[in-house]
């Protein structure tokens, strides 16, 4: 049943409001230990298995219309109110034992009735009139409609095996971890999170990179229910915003840059040469014209550039000027060590050819496009932002272009951090988080994304390899676990904890038939086994929320879908 039909159903059979409900579910619990004292110890004894075995809730149902078939044929046998009738000696025990084994098995579909009153639909998003403004016309847009104030401070994932509501507060939380197969539900998952999110008044940045269509279509229904400003970086779409990867002070376009790139082992030494050399050539750029590009700093990588940089910047730069930087004498010598010295000349030429590549890859009409994106405005005020970066179409590029991104997201934070201005919480979904290739720039953005106000979602097929970025991960505040494969079960299945159990085996007397004395152990099991988790339905999660209560942190939840 859709949850408008279930919440008109019981407006008009049990009251207007949740809490209405709520009500006549305590009365009939009340009203039962009167007259049926039975129904309400196998109520409890009901609820206590299947909770304990996180009994799916179609199964439930079979169960309880099964027993109560069976109810109804021996119906005669139950004694109402013989509490009463015992006390006063108008019944025999005999009968009163006969009625209590009838009550009980009415009680697995009182616990499902029960239930089902107490749950509380989960709550429509709020709209407003009109379409949303795509692309450049939504920067206008966002100062001038404010976001609706939420009913609920809490986001609502979905409900329990038991029909308890999964509710999280990522506000205080720095990351989720989101991982499973293809076709188990991520997808919807995280498009639940994403318009939950939208709902609290929450900026959400979604960054996939898969360039599914499902996706796609599912950030533009949300900006146009909740009526926020959608901000496009897609090649395909008209309406997009660019990107330039070369924003920020000069240290920064160098971290940014040379950071999208791997440089293992004695490589290390090129890193080091290429972060000296863009720093000082982002800063002459930034004297001479203003700005910097991709392109200007390829070209001004070649030795002769580079002198013809530091002239033209110095001759740029006012004499009474504050800047204190002589661009000739720095580009010149930088220019003669590149000359001069092998290894600066290897790592000017490799970087020179990697930053190349970018900047006429895939992704070189959104490179080349402006306006470009602005983070610090898309994350000041309500919004959504989509970047499709698919991975098919290039590798290497997505894998460059995507850790740019996650520099630039950093920097954002960096900034929040040394602010004291007010601004909304803003959600990172990065879909598909394996295609970067294990960036270790996103362990920094994990660990101090709370305290900027950046929550981070990580959706991945299987575990990070990297054990920096994998311990980050797991000791996130939220996991959220598809059905997985593998060692990743295993892994994950630890995550989720172990409970105490006692194991009591007794000693047979096979000649005689005979039970004597036997040996009780303790041991732990899995909360949540390895089993579960290679079994888990599409749409079903295992879910770990570091912040609930001790009985409450691990449980089996079915995710509310979007309608779109």
């Amino acid at each position: 049943m859709k949850r408008t039909n279930k919440e008109a159903v019981l407006r008009l059979l049990f009251g207007k409001t949740a809490a209405n409900r709520r009500q006549l579910a305590d009365a009939l619990i009340v009203l039962g230990l009167l007259v049926v004292p039975g129904l309400m110890l196998g109520t409890l004894v009901s609820g206590r298995i299947w909770n304990g075995r996180q009994t799916p809730s179609s199964s439930r149902w079979g169960w309880s219309l099964l027993a109560a078939a069976v109810v109804a044929f021996v119906a005669p046998a139950v004694v109402w109110t013989w509490p009463g009738q015992l006390l006063s000696g108008g019944i025999s025990f005999g009968s009163v034992i006969g009625s209590g084994i009838v009550e009980a098995m009415m009680a697995p579909l009182t616990v499902q009735v029960i239930t089902w009153l107490r749950q509380s639909p989960a709550p429509a998003a709020p709209t407003r009139q009109g379409a949303p403004p795509v692309g450049p016309a939504a920067a206008s847009h966002a100062s001038q409609h404010p976001a609706p104030t939420p009913a609920s401070p809490l986001i609502h994932l979905g409900i329990d095996q038991v029909g308890r509501p999964a509710d999280l507060d990522l506000g205080g939380e720095a990351s989720a971890l989101v991982v499973g197969l293809p076709g188990t539900g991520k997808t919807t998952t995280l498009v639940r999170l994403a318009s939950e999110s939208l709902r609290l008044g929450w900026s959400v940045v979604v960054v996939d990179l898969k360039g599914s269509g499902l996706m796609n279509r599912s950030i533009h229904a949300l900006a146009e229910r909740h009526m926020v400003p959608l901000y496009l970086v897609d090649r395909s779409e008209p309406d997009t915003f660019g990107y330039d990867p070369c924003s920020g002070d000069p240290a920064q376009i160098a971290n940014k840059l040379i950071g999208s790139f791997s440089f293992a082992g004695v490589a290390n030494v090129y890193q080091q040469v290429a972060l000296d050399a863009v720093s000082q050539i982002a800063a002459a750029l930034q004297a001479r014209d203003g700005a910097v590009t991709l392109e200007k700093i390829v070209e001004a990588l070649q030795p002769d550039e580079m002198t013809k940089l530091g002239r033209a910047a110095s001759q740029a730069v006012p004499k009474d000027t504050n800047d204190p930087i002589d661009h000739m004498a720095r580009m010149a010598a930088l220019s003669k060590s590149a000359k001069e010295t092998r290894v600066i000349m290897e790592g000017h030429i490799g970087i020179q050819k990697r930053l190349a590549s970018l900047s006429n890859g895939t992704f070189r009409v959104l490179l080349r496009r402006k306006p470009a994106l602005a983070w610090e405005t898309v994350m000041a005020t309500p919004s959504l932002t989509y970047m499709s970066l698919p991975t098919l179409a290039s590798p290497t590029d997505v894998e460059l272009l995507g850790r740019v991104v996650i520099q630039d997201v950093k920097q954002v934070a960096e900034h929040r951090l040394r602010s004291v201005a007010e601004r909304p919480r803003c959600l990172v979904i990065v879909d598909e988080f394996a295609a970067l290739n294990e960036p270790e720039q996103i362990v920094d953005l994990i660990l101090q994304g709370r305290e900027a106000g950046i929550t981070v979602i990580a959706s991945t097929q299987y575990l990070p390899k990297t054990p920096a970025i994998l311990h980050a991960m797991l000791g996130a505040g939220v996991v959220v676990a598809h059905r997985v494969a593998g060692p990743d079960a295993d892994v994950l299945a630890g995550q989720f904890g172990t409970t105490s159990t006692v194991e009591v085996t007794p000693n047979i007397d096979y000649t005689t038939g005979e039970v004597t004395r036997g040996t009780v152990r303790r041991g732990q099991t899995y909360t949540i086994s390895p089993g579960q988790l290679r079994d888990l339905e599409p749409g079903h999660v295992a879910l770990r929320v570091v912040q609930w209560p001790l009985p409450l942190r691990h449980r089996l939840v079915s995710v509310y879908r979007e309608e779109i």
